[in-house]
Order: C-alpha cells, then sequence, then structure tokens
C-alpha cells in the first residue's frame, strides 16, 4: 500500500475562488520547505512532496478477518529553524475505498468535505446540468473539470487511481511544479472567460416598450430544437443590443452591427450571430448583436410556422406589411445608439456598419436605403438577403458587400441579391458581389467543406481593403 509524506512540511492552504460560480473554491495542501534537512527529504532548496514505499511486513491477521486500523504517524516537532509540522502520512485509497484519515492541523486550514475530489467538489458547486455547452463559462468550466480527470494519475505503473480530498494535494506530481503552473492557467484562462462574458452587455434599443409594439405582451425565448446544435430565438417584443467588446490590444475603432435571419419568425442567434461576432473581434472588431423584432410564434413549434408562413405569399405580405417598418426602425436606431456611444466602446464614428443574414439582410439593406445622418452605416453587408421592395439607392448609401449562392431555394440570388448589387452599381456606388455555386440558404457560418465556406475570408478581405481593420488614428 502506498504510503505518501510530505518531509519536514508545513502545510498551507491555497484556495482559488470565484470562477464565475457563486461560492466555487478548491482548496488544497501545499507543502513548502522551510528550511533545513528533513529525514527522507532532499535539502531545503525547493518546494518538493515525497512518496515513501512501506516496508513493513504485513499485518497479522485479526480476528474474525477484519483488516487492521491504518494510524496516521504523530506529528513531529521541529526546531526553530524547521517547520511547525512534519512528516504527514497520509493514506492513498483507491477511488471507491473509503475515504482517508484527514490529519487535524490541515483541517484547520482547509475545512470542507475533503473527502470529495476537486472534480465532485466543482460539480457539487456548479452543476453540469447548469453549465450550458453554448457558453463560455459552461465550456471552460467543462474543460477544467477533463483537466482534473486526466490529472489523476497512478501511484505506480498501474492502473490510474482517482485520490481524495487531502491527498489529492499531498501526493508527489508527476513532473514537480507543474501542477502549480497548470493551476496558474486555470486561473488565467477563467478570469479571461468570466471579462469576456462580463462585457457581453445587453442594451435595450428603447426606452420602455418599443414604438409600435406597445401592446405586444409576449417574451423572447431562446429554444434549441431537439438533436440540433443550433439555437433559435422567438418572439422578440423588446429588441435589444448585445455588446461584444475586443481585447484592447486588439481593437481598431471598427463597429459591426449583426443582424441575424429567420424569416422574420426566429434568430439564428449562433450560426449568424455570436459566431460571427466572435470572429470580428478576434480581428480587433466591436460587434453588437442586434435582436430586431418578431412576429410572433409558438415556441414549440416555430420551425413549422415559419415554413409555412414564407411558403404562403400573401400572410408574409400582410406580416411585413407591419413588421416592416418595426424592424426597419430597430435597425436605425442600433446605428444611432452605436453612434451616440462610441467614445464609451473607443469606436470611431465614421467606422459603424452592419451585416445581416437573409432577414437580417433584409434589415442591414433597409437601413442603407432608408437613414438620417445619425443612423447611416458607413458600410453595409447583406448575405443572401431578401431585397426590401421599391429600393431607391440614395446618394449618400454606403459600400455594400454581398454574398450568396447560386442554389438558394429560399430567396433567389436573380431577384435579390443580384438585383441589389445592380441597383448599387446603377447609382455609381461601390459593391462587390459573390455568387457561390453551392451553398443553398442559411449557410451563415457553418462549415460544410465547400467554398462558399469562405465567404467571411472574402468579407474580411472586403473589410480590409476599405482600410476597416487598421487602427483608427
Amino acid at each position: 500500500m502506498a504510503v505518501f509524506a510530505m518531509g519536514a512540511n508545513r502545510v498551507r492552504g491555497v484556495a482559488v475562488e470565484r470562477f464565475g460560480a457563486p461560492g466555487l473554491s478548491w482548496c488544497g495542501g501545499l507543502s513548502r520547505r522551510a528550511g533545513g534537512a528533513s529525514p527522507g527529504g532532499r535539502d531545503g532548496k525547493s518546494e518538493t512532496f515525497q512518496r515513501n514505499v512501506s516496508t513493513e511486513p504485513p499485518h497479522p491477521p485479526q480476528p474474525g478477518g477484519q483488516k487492521p486500523a491504518v494510524r496516521t504517524p504523530p506529528l513531529q516537532k521541529r526546531g526553530v529553524g524547521g517547520a511547525k509540522a512534519a512528516d504527514l502520512k497520509i493514506l492513498a485509497t483507491r477511488h471507491g475505498s473509503p475515504a482517508v484519515r484527514q490529519p487535524r492541523e490541515f483541517s484547520k486550514l482547509c475545512p470542507g468535505p475533503y473527502s470529495l475530489t476537486m472534480r465532485a467538489q466543482v460539480e457539487r458547486r456548479l452543476p453540469m446540468s447548469q453549465m450550458k455547452s453554448d457558453t463560455l463559462v459552461g465550456t471552460g468550466m467543462k474543460l477544467l473539470l477533463r483537466f482534473l480527470d486526466r490529472r489523476e494519475g497512478a501511484v505506480s505503473s498501474e492502473r490510474p487511481q482517482r485520490f481524495c480530498g487531502a491527498e489529492r494535494f499531498s501526493r508527489r506530481p508527476r513532473h514537480p511544479g507543474k501542477c502549480y503552473r497548470y493551476l496558474s492557467v486555470c486561473a488565467v484562462l477563467f478570469s479571461a472567460v468570466i471579462a469576456a462574458n462580463a462585457q457581453q452587455k445587453v442594451i435595450p434599443l428603447w426606452p420602455g416598450a418599443a414604438p409600435g409594439s406597445e401592446n405586444w405582451t409576449y417574451h423572447e425565448q431562446t429554444v434549441q430544437p431537439p438533436g440540433s446544435h443550433a439555437r433559435a430565438v422567438v418572439n422578440v417584443s423588446r429588441p435589444t443590443l448585445t455588446v461584444y467588446l475586443p481585447e484592447p490590444s486588439k481593437a481598431n475603432g471598427t463597429a459591426v452591427i449583426v443582424c441575424p435571419g429567420g424569416g422574420f419568425h426566429f434568430l439564428a442567434i449562433d450560426n449568424e450571430g455570436t459566431e460571427v461576432a466572435h470572429w470580428l473581434t478576434a480581428r480587433g472588431v466591436t460587434a453588437f448583436l442586434l435582436k430586431y423584432r418578431l412576429y410572433h410564434t409558438n415556441p414549440a413549434d416555430y420551425a413549422k410556422e415559419t415554413r409555412e408562413d414564407i411558403a404562403n405569399r400573401d400572410k408574409m405580405m400582410a406580416i411585413m406589411k407591419t413588421l416592416g417598418p418595426m424592424v426597419l426602425a430597430d435597425g436605425q436606431q442600433a446605428v444611432r445608439i452605436v453612434r451616440r456611444r462610441a467614445a464609451e466602446w473607443k469606436i470611431d464614428p465614421n467606422r459603424i456598419g452592419t451585416i445581416g443574414f437573409s432577414a437580417g439582410g433584409y434589415v442591414s439593406a433597409d437601413v442603407a436605403l432608408h437613414h438620417d445622418a445619425a443612423s447611416r452605416p458607413d458600410f453595409a453587408a447583406a448575405i443572401y438577403p431578401a431585397l426590401p421592395p421599391n429600393a431607391i439607392v440614395p446618394p449618400d448609401a454606403p459600400p455594400m458587400f454581398i454574398a450568396c449562392a447560386s442554389d438558394d431555394p429560399l430567396v433567389p440570388p436573380l431577384t435579390n441579391s443580384v438585383r441589389l448589387y445592380t441597383l448599387w452599381k446603377i447609382a455609381g456606388i461601390p459593391a462587390e458581389l459573390h455568387v457561390y455555386a453551392h451553398g443553398g440558404h442559411g449557410f451563415g457560418m457553418r462549415k460544410r467543406g465547400l467554398p462558399v465556406d469562405h465567404w467571411i475570408d472574402a468579407y474580411g478581405e472586403w473589410l480590409r481593403s476599405q482600410g476597416l481593420l487598421k487602427p483608427a488614428h
């Protein structure tokens, strides 16, 4: 049976607290050489853990077949130049065996359920059911738990063992000092995760109820169809902007308002929203995710309702007669807010643009067509957009980037994307159009091994050619 000893060591408590979860903390015993030498150990020059294998003969069998109790040797007192606690010997048992005996000095410094592993402590404080895979914090927590499982090694070359509580920290690491570096990396990682999460501030577009929908009583919901990794937001009645800030060292002063699509019935919030925002922030662009107002649907059956309504041309025209002015107002207000508060986010007020997908492309193009000085975007992009009706390009329309697939069965390019490009060129305003042979509708940021996967790279090159990825002066 393997026994671990911390020779001539002082037990200290180490806590890494509150990585995004209330009350989340870890405690462990850290052994540090206090000076001098100790039996069974090296000279006190660095932190170390000592592992000793018991050479005592097996205990004689006890009456009744019971195993003898294993006692932890008493602490040995040291002189003035030594540590206060020495040779804490802790029994290491395999996972599933009874919990080890906890030394009194250790329990004082590290209170809590020492019989739990670090992984169990994390899961007890923050259940895995609460760690949604689509959030940064949830993903980071799962990575940490996976790391803790990998770090649980074996005493010898035998099968891996799981260590509990105090012994989790009293055993010698495979590589001395590396475990502390790993904890430091985890601390930095979660600090960055929490900081990034805190930067995603949600801003209401309108004070109180949005104009034109004051009587709407339904509430926004996020749903995820069974068997799908894509989320959808439905029933938006209070439009908002979610701020995604780049790292300060990368920020270039450019801002882009992202408008997801969904046939005005839902928002494809990941494929055409958050993933685009993260792509932008990685390049120093401040992103704003716009949730504009939507037609009311049943959250449990929104996809079917969307298909049926889009197939019914007359119904969609009736929906857009009411909803069209609202989504245009939401898009205009988003540009106004970003421009008005540009100094707060360190944005150049003359480098604010929009990008939209499908119905969101309608919003992006509509704002480029109809605006005042405060709501005019400085550049715009429309990805497989639906063309607003009666489009007349104004003289101050911004440069436009357009991308679509020629096999789009839902929004035919000839009457939408190509038509939009033609209107811009007739007006003498710069425009760029990319038509891919295959891709269908709604490809967004999804990768399928097709040339259309690289539309976002073409968009990035277009931004660079406009000078929008250079730091603003």
